[in-house]
């Protein structure tokens, strides 16, 4: 199944006269958006015609049609107009490895043979992720792995240049309408400079703590006892299902799901990245998770789990089954993984997932289970809710960004998508070159370059027909530029013999990574090679 990316290359800015803004001034004037606004709110309202004004890194008003609200006054605002826009909030990545997203394309297996895990071949999926990174006195890594992902990151750790690979994942998440990015350590150089860094303080607070997998952590739970703590994120379950381990494999990543409770690290704040090899009985736990909190202040909705669908199948040939999640009632969000085995940015990653959802040899069967994703459009606003309001509840951050509502940050982005479908399907087609704006804070960051430019002035530099301003005062390498970024990763990677992953696709054109099902009885046949399926999956590149 080929997602077919049409282009809308014009790209309409309105101004007013006198209303080119110096990139520096605060925007006291105001930006006023005009287009379809998706505001992604509790009631998912759509308002066609609608208008959104910025001001102070706030939306200020949100309404439909030309008049204001009363009080709004909008004389001298910078307006954003480009034909058949839509308002969206900005994307919110949950789940990414920033510092190792400047590696290319891995796609693994192709010559990592295990006999004793059932894996005579090499070409096979893997069963969990120590079968390929090593760890847990399991296995060794893999040499393909340890030749293109660990040395590489660790040669860009060496050379001083961990805050550049972030920014570099952090330049791509904008390009696409990312204004939120998990997986980056604390670092005064990218903390606050770009995109909005998860982990560390943002909102005057820092109350979001991720650990790969955790053991048992007596602090972390008097933290959450005491109120301290919003969301705690943790790699759970990142394999296959037990009854699909082969003979010799005496792992089980279901088995981590029972740490978690025996921890009493399963309630409301835990987040399960992957969860690939959960079953329905642990989603209903995780449904049922209530407040560690002493004064049992939770917020209701359990346990939330993070999915990386293109990550998960190119790995282990399997992705979590979500709709067996949400028949439960579990709060849904997607991430990226990291470049190696993922998606550059959310809307690649939204196409998998789309494809992932549907396809009769992937979760398609399973869509019966979840009866109000009957229809399609439910289905695409399921999705894109995975990318804004979600992430936003699974993090406490609601009352903040998620949705666009009076009141919120101005994390949002501007998209003219195909014209066709609904706003959500259109979202879900739209290619990294259809994203005309993205603010965080109502700072205006990437987009269309003759919009930012009216935005921004001069403090902004082009890439392959796409403008950023990456550059910002007060911070640790806060002057660097992209193409210095560009050049200090680029030569690091060089010597030793990597290419640095694409900020955009090559020839113009957004591509991205997809997954078909294929027929087969086996899930794991031992007789396919890398070029043909992982565990009865084709991974193809699929270009508008």
């Amino acid at each position: 199944m080929a997602v077919r990316l049409h282009w809308l290359l014009a790209a309409l800015v309105i101004l007013v006269p006198g209303s080119v803004v110096h990139a520096r001034e605060p925007f006291r004037r105001g930006v006023l958006l005009r287009g379809t606004v998706v505001t992604m709110d509790s009631r998912f309202h759509v308002i066609p015609g609608g208008r959104v004004l910025v001001r102070g890194g706030r939306i200020v008003a949100v309404w439909h049609g030309h008049t204001p609200p009363s009080g709004v006054r909008i004389r001298r605002a910078v307006v954003v107009a480009p034909p058949g826009a839509l308002i969206f909030p900005g994307l919110i990545n949950l789940h990414d490895h920033p510092g190792w997203s400047v590696l290319p394309p891995w796609l693994p297996p192709s010559s990592d043979a295990q006999p004793a895990f059932g894996r005579p071949l090499g070409t096979e999926p893997y069963a969990n992720r120590y079968q390929w990174n090593g760890g847990n006195g399991f296995a060794d890594p893999s040499p393909q792995h340890t030749q293109l992902v660990s040395v590489p990151h660790d040669a860009l750790v060496s050379a001083g240049l961990n805050a550049e690979s972030v920014k570099w994942a952090e330049i791509r998440g904008l390009l696409g309408g990312q204004t939120s990015e998990q997986g980056a350590g604390p670092d005064p150089a990218t903390d606050g400079a770009l995109a909005r860094n998860v982990d560390n303080v943002n909102f005057g607070r820092d109350r979001v703590e991720t650990e790969t997998f955790p053991g048992p952590d007596p602090v972390l739970v008097a933290r959450e006892r005491a109120g301290e703590i919003d969301a705690f994120i943790a790699h759970i379950g990142e394999g296959v299902r037990d009854g699909d381990r082969r003979p010799g494999d005496t792992y089980s990543s279901r088995g981590e799901f029972s740490v978690l409770e025996s921890g009493h690290l399963l309630n409301d704040e835990t987040v399960i990245v992957h969860g690939t090899a959960l079953e329905r009985p642990d989603f209903a736990a995780m449904r049922a998770a209530g407040s560690p909190r002493a004064n049992h202040s939770g917020d209701g909705r359990g346990a939330k789990l993070v999915w990386s669908p293109l990550s998960n199948l190119l790995l282990y040939g399997r992705t979590t089954n979500v709709y067996e999640a949400l028949a439960e009632g579990v709060t849904v969000s997607l991430g990226t993984d990291w470049s190696p085995s993922g998606s550059a940015n959310l809307l690649e990653e939204l196409k998998v997932a789309h494809i992932t959802l549907r396809d009769p040899s992937l979760l398609g069967p399973s869509r019966a289970l979840v009866p109000r994703l009957r229809s399609d459009r439910a289905l695409d606003r399921e999705l894109v809710a995975m990318v804004t309001s979600n992430p936003a509840r699974t993090l406490r951050w609601q009352g903040r960004v998620g949705s666009v509502v009076r009141g919120k940050a101005a994390d949002l982005m501007v998209v003219t998508a195909p014209r066709h479908g609904s706003v959500y399907r259109r979202l879900i087609e739209a290619a990294d070159r259809d994203v005309q704006l993205t603010m965080v804070g109502g700072d205006p960051l990437a987009g269309d370059p003759l919009l930012l430019r009216r935005l921004r002035g001069d403090d902004l530099e082009i890439i392959a027909g796409r403008a950023v301003d990456v550059t910002k005062q007060g911070v640790p390498k806060g002057s660097e530029t992209f193409a210095q970024i560009q050049a200090a990763l680029r030569g690091a990677l060089g010597r030793q013999g990597i290419e640095l992953s694409p900020i955009l696709p090559e020839d113009d054109r957004v591509r991205f990574r997809a997954i078909e099902g294929t027929s087969g009885s086996d899930p794991y046949p031992s007789n396919v090679n890398q070029g043909e399926a992982f565990g009865g999956f084709e991974a193809r590149w699929y270009g508008g």
